[in-house]
């Protein structure tokens, strides 16, 4: 989703300053997302726009224009200026427009004071370069330019949230704490914090109720756009959806089957047909599954003479770098296979995209019609085409078998899951410290007392558990604690009887 948003506000802004031209201010853009695990080695924020505004390729390589770091296409050698591509670059020159991740802005703000420049902390601008800085000590002259400096101050006024549904339990209490982390500090800062919030999502059970709760307004404050009336043509037909309840094929099979029957087909379509159907989404609910057929099909294809075109795998362990070279390339292929977990799942759009399979009963009514409304999403056509949608099911699996029984009722009156929305989240706390506090009491078997800890001697095993216990419960404990942010039982807020009784039963259930 990151990729995608800020390939588009590329483009858009590419455009307004180029109507601009030198008349007036031109708009910038900066980037603040964290870092995953393991890619401080590899991690390349300029391959995470994937089309260049300019040409419409790419890839990208990182140019230091002035002491910052912006985009420049390799294809036809434009140098993106306005965007910023790192988070030093983006505190540092304070963009109009900033995306950005719940994690990071949490992180920063309540971490590092200068990052606070972003959301109106007093500051000196360079009337030269535009770097800012906090009001410290009265500094007339830039540090990197020397040229004088002005005061000034950043104002956020407008918060987007994309897929926000997405956005609960742990991630909705950094969310949330994110809000009101960012009204606390405008006030303090002395401005305004009527902030306009702008929430996105397709399958909200009640969009307003969670939107109230989400950002801490009223019910009515909150103004729901529905979409038969601001997004959708009438009378279009979008998708054909075909139930296929193989008995002699496993949804492996049946999954790459239905992918080269469609490939298989495209010879006999119209060159224009060819281009709307070649290539294919397949949404797996598991990464094994993604895996297993990335390679199964690829050989099937092989083995029959079938052309798939070229097959790739999104999922959720990808660096960013890495997801949006792959995404730009499945953009640019005319025929390919688009394997995804969740990562493709949500929110994100691939033109083009016509076809989708589906692996199994999806886990909730939410994630299956957010999948197939992946596809049929283009409506500037002369000659619009309907999506297909193939959803493969398998009798051994009984979600599937009530699927299968009763879908026409439940797609023709969807009900979406509610989600759960609480600023700070205590229930997700005691869950997850229960589960922590097994996991590390585990661990601590296997670490500190592996020569004493016997599988195959139930006496034994219980001694060492016992010892384990003796000896390291409270610090486990103190440690779960603060693997869920809080700091030791005593000082745990709320009722710290609920949550040592938490952390006991876990141990109980774990014995």
């Amino acid at each position: 989703l990151t990729i995608q948003q800020l390939t588009a506000l590329a483009k858009y802004i590419h455009e307004i300053n180029r109507h601009i031209g030198s008349a007036g201010r031109k708009l910038t853009l900066g980037l603040y997302i964290g870092k995953g695990y393991g890619e401080d080695r590899y991690y390349a924020p300029e391959q995470m726009i994937a089309e260049c505004p300019e040409c419409g390729r790419g890839p990208f390589k990182a140019h230091p224009v002035n002491g910052k770091y912006s985009p420049r296409c390799e294809s036809c050698d434009k140098v993106l200026d306005y965007i910023l591509l790192n988070d030093q670059g983006t505190q540092q020159f304070c963009p109009d427009i900033v995306v950005a991740t719940p994690d990071k802005l949490v992180y920063e703000l309540a971490r590092d004071e200068s990052s606070h420049v972003l959301i109106g902390a007093p500051m000196l601008v360079c009337g030269s370069c535009g770097r800012v800085s906090p009001r410290l000590g009265g500094r007339a002259a830039c540090n990197e330019c020397n040229a004088a400096m002005v005061e000034g101050r950043s104002d956020v006024r407008f918060v987007f949230l994309d897929e926000f549904t997405l956005l609960s339990g742990m991630p909705s209490s950094r969310l949330s704490h994110f809000i009101r982390l960012l009204r606390r500090l405008k006030q303090n800062y002395g401005l305004n914090d009527d902030i306009v919030f702008y929430l996105a999502c397709a399958t909200a059970a009640r969009p307003d109720e969670f939107a109230s709760r989400l950002v801490g307004v009223g019910k009515g404050d909150v103004i729901v756009l529905k979409e038969g009336d601001y997004f959708r043509e009438g009378g279009r037909l979008w998708q054909r959806l075909v139930v296929l309840y193989p008995w002699d094929l496993s949804t492996l099979g049946s999954v790459s089957w239905g992918c080269l029957a469609v490939a298989g087909a495209l010879g006999a379509l119209t060159e224009k047909q060819r281009e709307d159907y070649g290539k294919q989404l397949v949404y797996v609910q598991r990464r094994d599954d993604g895996h297993n057929l990335y390679q199964y099909i690829q050989r099937l294809g092989y083995e029959v003479g079938i052309d798939l075109g070229t097959p790739f795998f999104f999922h959720g362990d990808m660096a960013a770098g890495e997801l949006a070279k792959e995404k730009a390339d499945a953009q640019l292929a005319k025929r390919a296979v688009l394997i995804g977990t969740s990562t493709l799942g949500w929110g994100v759009h691939l033109p083009w995209l016509n076809v989708a399979h589906i692996w199994g009963a999806p886990n909730s009514t939410s994630e299956f019609f957010q999948v197939i409304g992946r596809v049929g999403r283009e409506v500037a056509r002369e000659l619009e085409v309907p999506a297909l949608v193939v959803l493969h099911l398998y009798p051994g699996n009984p979600r599937d078998v009530w699927l299968y029984d009763s879908f026409i009722n439940w797609f023709e009156d969807p009900s979406f899951e509610p989600e759960l929305v609480e600023p700070y989240n205590t229930s997700a706390v005691r869950s997850t410290c229960a589960s922590i506090t097994a996991s590390l009491l585990i661990s601590r078997l296997y670490t500190r007392y592996h020569n004493a800890y016997d599988p195959k001697s139930p006496r034994h095993r219980a001694q060492t558990i016992r010892r384990c216990l003796r000896e390291e419960l409270k610090g486990i404990a103190e440690e779960a604690l603060e693997w869920v942010y809080l700091r030791g039982l005593e000082e745990a807020g709320g009722d710290p009887t609920g949550i040592k009784a938490g952390v006991f039963n876990a141990v109980a259930d774990y014995i």
